[in-house]
């Protein structure tokens, strides 16, 4: 049967139709005043006639961007409207596990955390304000926990040597925070000039 398989001339025709079904080029009818992201979609989808093959790697990034912004669940992608719908629109569309969709939802993170770094860092040393993280610290709101949660974030964020200033409202848990957050600098030494310019 194996030898069968190789010789066969039928099934070697029938291969080398699907493999060039798979390659060939369509036609792309795009609108040019379309509101479409090029940075998420990319150029050629402006240009309106386009031989483009379908790009999955950038399906599976814009569509992790649309669950993304509209805050989705994962396993959306899984639905039978959703993928019917996706098969309508492409017919060469590829089925995205939820798996894979968080693979790309972290290749996003990733890629805007690099955006953003280069945004705070700022020649002119003009205050940059920027939402970082939200963090869910559970009940109940410790200073210790809180501080632990900053101080994370701020690591990850490679921003521990260049704190200044707090700032936190009047609640008695955020002064423990405060505490707990100049012990853990200090035990860190990731103060600048001893924590001589820290203001909480």
């Amino acid at each position: 049967m194996g030898r069968h398989l190789k010789s066969c001339i039928p099934r070697k025709v029938a291969l080398k139709a699907k493999k060039q079904h798979k390659q060939q080029m369509t036609l792309n009818f795009q609108p040019i005043d379309s509101n479409v992201d090029v940075e998420i979609v990319g150029p050629t989808l402006l240009d309106p006639i386009v031989a483009t093959k379908c790009d999955h790697s950038k399906m599976r990034e814009a569509i992790a961007h649309w669950v993304l912004m509209h805050e989705h669940p994962f396993t959306i992608v899984e639905e039978e409207g959703f993928i019917f719908m996706m098969k309508m629109c492409n017919p060469s569309f590829e089925k995205i596990s939820r798996k894979k969709l968080k693979n790309g939802y972290v290749a996003v993170y990733e890629d805007q955390k690099k955006k953003l770094k280069n945004i705070l860092k700022d020649a002119n040393w003009r205050l940059q304000k920027r939402v970082l993280s939200f963090v869910h610290v559970p009940p109940p709101c410790r200073g210790v926990d809180i501080a632990d949660a900053i101080y994370k974030c701020l690591k990850e964020w490679g921003l521990k040597k260049k704190v200044f200033t707090v700032f936190v409202d009047n609640a008695s848990y955020n002064d423990s925070c405060l505490r707990f957050l100049r012990e853990i600098f200090y035990r860190n030494r990731k103060l600048l000039c001893d924590g001589k310019l820290f203001h909480l």
